[in-house]
């Protein structure tokens, strides 16, 4: 009786603890920064019992797709940000939605087509390119 007491006070704590989203995950596609593939990241995640992780490489989507079709296959919600490098700074944007995840796409585009090897994107592009998109700050 006492071990049946034990799993259902063990099962009410998972229920009522608070849930971590770990929102901010560079994939290999982070050059110099991340090493583990997409397919890894969700992976781990779910077996960690993570309902959701976002992934936010710098200045790229490259993983996106995988990330998305991983997290599917695993039952983890799998967000989709970018970590914007913003002259000398970075800044962690996630797309809330479909529009969200256009302006991303048009984030890179513009971070790229500047120096090769150096993206960036100005304060306005990212204003203007704001629309469904959840900015992290510290």
């Amino acid at each position: 009786m006492k071990t049946v007491g034990r799993r259902a006070d063990a099962q009410t704590r998972r229920e009522l603890s608070p849930v971590y989203v770990e929102l901010h995950c560079h994939s290999g596609f982070s050059l110099l920064d991340g090493a583990s593939n997409p397919e890894a990241l969700i992976a781990r995640a779910a077996a960690l019992g993570m309902k959701a992780i976002a992934l936010t490489d710098h200045d790229d989507l490259g993983g996106a797709v995988r990330w998305a079709e991983a997290g599917r296959e695993h039952g983890v919600a799998a967000l989709i940000g970018l970590e914007a490098t913003v002259g000398a700074s970075h800044l962690t944007l996630l797309a809330m939605n479909e529009e969200g995840y256009r302006n991303l796409s048009q984030l890179v585009t513009a971070a790229r087509s500047g120096e090769r090897g150096a993206p960036t994107v100005s304060w306005d592009r990212i204003e203007r390119h704001a629309a469904g998109l959840f900015c992290l700050t510290c």
